[in-house]
């Protein structure tokens, strides 16, 4: 049996830090330093760093497991930091940790896809980064 899903950010701020990210989970206006996808400098320097409420996922898109990591046996979590837009959307994906046999790409396609209650800030909305974990097992 095979398995993905989604971890979400109260659960994966301790490991991104220990990975050594910064700003991950706290909105710095530099983002992470590792990924794919960079944000316009003018979107990530516009977050802010403190938050009256972090995004909140509004969904939960299964990522696919592909076939070639199946039959490899391939097994772990991708981590990536994420820019919430004011309006909700994801705006920016960084790979933090990846897998490969096409696997970092298919929790990208699945990131994309999740829709937040933005982060807020005086009454209003706010981009803000946030780190998420896809897991893929195979039990």
């Amino acid at each position: 049996m095979q398995d993905a899903g989604l971890v979400w950010p109260s659960q994966l701020l301790a490991k991104l830090k220990q990975l050594g990210e910064p700003g991950v989970g706290a909105g710095m206006g530099e983002g992470p330093r590792f990924g794919v996808g960079a944000a316009p400098s003018n979107t990530t320097n516009s977050t802010v760093t403190r938050v009256d409420t972090k995004p909140v996922p509004l969904s939960r898109p299964t990522p696919r497991y592909t076939e070639s990591a199946r039959a490899k046996g391939i097994q772990g979590s991708v981590l990536v930091s994420v820019l919430v837009g004011e309006d909700g959307n994801v705006k920016s994906i960084r790979v933090v940790r990846g897998l490969p046999e096409g696997l970092t790409e298919e929790a990208i396609t699945a990131v994309r896809q999740i829709k937040f209650k933005p982060a807020m800030k005086d009454g209003k909305p706010v981009p803000f980064w946030v780190g998420l974990e896809i897991n893929f097992n195979i039990r």
